[in-house]
């Protein structure tokens, strides 16, 4: 079961890195060309529509991986581990609390992943990393993209504007990304460990 879920969410991820990246070439065009003094409105247009499908992209990523979590989480409580303090539903709900989402749910998802393969640390300097980048990339996608929307809505010189709001938006993609390749790489691991 979790291995099917492992492979659903990662498509989806894979999805959204796909999407991440289109946006991050569209970000660097517009930026390009309002540099350029050149007409932006066809770039503008198309990265509004393409804006819709994005978010749509990443709201349902955000409920897929939230279900792989549970569901992970779920397996060691049902497998009969032991003295987990965080439970399936507490590994969610920290993400929503203000001020504990900057590190609960990272201790939740490594004590569950520590738990489903048998260590007290992680295996690995390579797994320590990995979750490392995870969850530095993901803080960092946080920042970025709350910069760049922010940015979008600036009163000042209409260059400047825009290729702050693009340079924030591509940093933000890239951190997106990075986020996701780590989260795969856990997933994978976490459900190898499961057999």
């Amino acid at each position: 079961m979790l291995k099917r879920e492992t492979k659903q969410t990662t498509y989806w991820l894979y999805g959204l890195m796909f999407l991440s990246l289109v946006n991050i070439v569209l970000d660097y065009s517009i930026a390009d060309q309002y540099l350029k003094n050149a007409d932006v409105t066809s770039i503008s247009i198309l990265k509004g529509n393409f804006g819709t499908a994005f978010t749509i992209a990443y709201f349902g990523s955000i409920a897929i991986v939230g279900r792989w979590i549970y569901r992970a989480a779920s397996a060691n409580k049902e497998s009969g581990i032991e003295g987990l303090k965080y439970t399936p539903l507490s590994c969610l709900w920290w993400f929503a609390v203000p001020v504990m989402n900057l590190w609960k749910p990272y201790f939740a998802l490594k004590e569950h992943y520590l738990a489903r393969l048998k260590c007290s640390s992680f295996p690995s300097t390579n797994a320590e990393t990995t979750f490392r980048l995870w969850w530095a990339s993901f803080l960092a996608f946080g920042v970025l993209a709350n910069t760049s929307y922010s940015q979008t809505y600036t009163s000042g010189e209409a260059v400047t504007v825009v290729t702050n709001s693009a340079f924030f938006s591509i940093a933000s993609g890239i951190a997106l990304i990075l986020s996701s390749l780590a989260l795969i790489k856990i997933m994978r691991h976490f459900s190898d460990g499961a057999e």
